[in-house]
């Protein structure tokens, strides 16, 4: 028997628009109107409490994504949050032993836990590391990074979200550049500034 997933939405909007109607639906997106719909009265500030329907889910990771509808007709962007589906009667409870093995991350798509790019990481129960993400190949505009890590145990944690963007504005370093005379003990120094790019 898989564990039921409650799930807690909050919601407020900053205008003078009412929510009218809100939806959710697990990994892929059936288009808009066309998740689960969940009732609540219509207000510009909704806090409500659903059980999640995981009949027909697997085991293993998820994303729950949740849109509302407010008085003009417009959709919002989806809400995610990740969240582990597990057979409890199969496995007991589950205890997850805290070293961490791997990490990688990934952008804006999930590629699959151990598909993302790989994060070079020693064995322990702290990560504490900087790294450089590629960047290569991502256009201009708002992007999410994730990185997420794997126990020995291996489960792939849920992953940590960053959002970032990529714009044309190359990174100059200022280029100093200093001249002098030929300067004799005991007297002062005149320095002309021509640094560039400041």
């Amino acid at each position: 028997m898989l564990m039921p997933v409650l799930a807690v939405f909050i919601v407020n909007i900053a205008s003078a628009q009412n929510l009218t109607e809100a939806e959710y639906f697990v990994d892929s997106d059936p288009g808009i109107g066309n998740g689960t719909s969940l009732s609540f009265a219509v207000s510009d500030t909704v806090n409500s409490t659903f059980s999640l329907n995981s009949s027909g889910l697997s085991q293993g990771l998820h994303v729950l994504y949740l849109r509302v509808k407010d008085d003009s007709g417009r959709w919002s962007v989806p809400s995610t949050r990740y969240f582990y589906l597990a057979d409890t009667l199969a496995n007991g409870l589950l205890l997850f032993n805290t070293d961490i093995i791997e990490a990688e991350y990934y952008f804006d798509v999930d590629p699959g836990p151990g598909k993302g790019q790989p994060i070079s990481i020693q064995k322990s129960a702290a990560i504490d590391k900087n790294w450089v993400a590629n960047t290569e190949g991502l256009e201009y505009g708002s992007h999410f990074l994730m990185v997420r890590t794997k126990s020995v145990d291996g489960f792939w944690g849920v992953p940590d979200t960053l959002g970032i963007t990529i714009d044309s504005t190359a990174c100059i370093l200022p280029q100093t550049a200093f001249t002098f005379d030929t300067v004799d003990v005991n007297t002062s120094i005149g320095l002309t500034d021509l640094s560039s790019n400041v």
